[in-house]
This record gives C-alpha cells, sequence and structure tokens, in this order.
C-alpha cells in the first residue's frame, strides 16, 4: 500500500541526524550557491538574533520560491540547522517524489496555507516542543508586486499554543529573483537580483494576551513596520 502524501506525508525521516547530516552537507548546493548567484543579499538587524535561540518561529513576507533560500542563508547556522520550513501541502506534498525532496533537502513540513488547521499545526507545536525552529509564511501566498497581504492566523496560532515566541522578518527584492507567473502580466523564472533580509525584533504571545487574532495582528505590523523604511 502506498504511502500518504499531503497532511499525511510523514516527514519524520527528515529530522533523523543522518537526513539532517546529509541536509547541512548539501546547504552550499540546495541554498548558499543559488543565492549567492541569483541573490546576493545584504542582511540587516542581524545583532538582535544574538539572543534568540531554539524554539522559535521565524515569520517574515511572501514575494516568491526564492524567499525561503534566502531567508534560510541570512539565519545563523545554529538557527538554520533545526529549522523546519512550513510549506503549502497543495503545492510541495503533492506526489511522492516532491515530499521526499522537500523534506529532506530543506526540512518541509505540510501545512494548510489558506486557514488555521488544528491538524496541520500538531507537528509544528510538537516540533516547537522538541527544540526545533519554525519558519512560516503568513501570508499563504506569494504576492506578485511584493505588497503585503494579510496574515493568516496559523504562526499566531502556532506560537500561542507551542509558546515559542515568533522573529520576525522582511524580505525585499526575492520576487524578482523568481517571479511568480502571472498570466498577462509577468513571466515565471530565475533573474539575477539583490536582495535584502531585515530582522526585526522577538514578539512573544504572551505580551499579546495569548490572543491569537490580537497577536496574528501584531506580527503582520511588525512587519509591516520593517517594510516602511524601505518603500
Amino acid at each position: 500500500m502506498a504511502k500518504p502524501v499531503g497532511l499525511d506525508y510523514d516527514t519524520s525521516f527528515s529530522r533523523k541526524p543522518l537526513a539532517v547530516l546529509l541536509r547541512r552537507l548539501a546547504y552550499r548546493l540546495v541554498i548558499w550557491l543559488p543565492v549567492k548567484a541569483l541573490a546576493p543579499t545584504e542582511v540587516l538587524g542581524i545583532q538582535r538574533l544574538d539572543k534568540v535561540d531554539l524554539p522559535v518561529i521565524v515569520v517574515a513576507n511572501h514575494q516568491s520560491h526564492a524567499d525561503t533560500s534566502v531567508l534560510l542563508a541570512a539565519l545563523p547556522a545554529r538557527l538554520r540547522r533545526r529549522m523546519v520550513v512550513a510549506a503549502a501541502v497543495d503545492n510541495f506534498f503533492t506526489t511522492h517524489l516532491r515530499s521526499f525532496l522537500s523534506a529532506l533537502l530543506v526540512g518541509c513540513i505540510p501545512i494548510e496555507r489558506f486557514k488555521v488547521n488544528r491538524r496541520s499545526a500538531e507537528l509544528p507545536v510538537q516540533l516547537l516542543g522538541e527544540g526545533w525552529g519554525l519558519l512560516i509564511f503568513p501570508e499563504g501566498g506569494r504576492s506578485h508586486d511584493g505588497s503585503i497581504t494579510e496574515f493568516k492566523p496559523g504562526a499566531a496560532y502556532i506560537s500561542v499554543k507551542s509558546g515559542a515566541p515568533v522573529q520576525i522578518a522582511y524580505l525585499d527584492g526575492p520576487r524578482f529573483v523568481a517571479p511568480k507567473g502571472v498570466p498577462g502580466v509577468q513571466k515565471a523564472g530565475l533573474h539575477r537580483h539583490r536582495c535584502r533580509v531585515v530582522f526585526g525584533p522577538l514578539l512573544h504571545p504572551e505580551d499579546h494576551g495569548n490572543d491569537t487574532r490580537g497577536f496574528a495582528a501584531a506580527i503582520e505590523g511588525a512587519v509591516r513596520n520593517l517594510e516602511a523604511p524601505i518603500r
């Protein structure tokens, strides 16, 4: 009987010591070299991460499929090595091969992106409890023009449930590296373009009353505040 894909795909193999070691070895080919070649990146506010430890949820705006690589490359190795990536179940976990490669090479776990789904939130909460980090894009989809759209409450919900703080970040430029294809507007593809990653403050759910909706608004507002000086 074939193993299930989608939300039921078992990614536990990707967090075994050997898989983690392979991912660290593959980092230069999968992330570092592509970012260096196509997305030379300026990182601002990196000193904010000096005292940030795991578990933590890294939240950023979403411009393109290059976002994950650019953001992972900007993170300190001590955080990146135990970071899982919340990936859209309807995009990255549709076939066994795509699911396997996403989990093994990038550390992806499947998650519903358009709604708060308790079932898809169970694994992130569990992993944060085990000392992993989580990278998530709360918009749920890529912006073709770089503007920030409304954040879904999933990241805030996971933070409240796990107690893990949220490290916010703003990405500028990846949409030019791997633009989202929009018929009649722009073609998809890969291009070289300079990028910028700006790290903001660490946000704690208890400072917002552990209220998911209120905390989601605070997270979105904090990311927008990082965007403002750039725009």
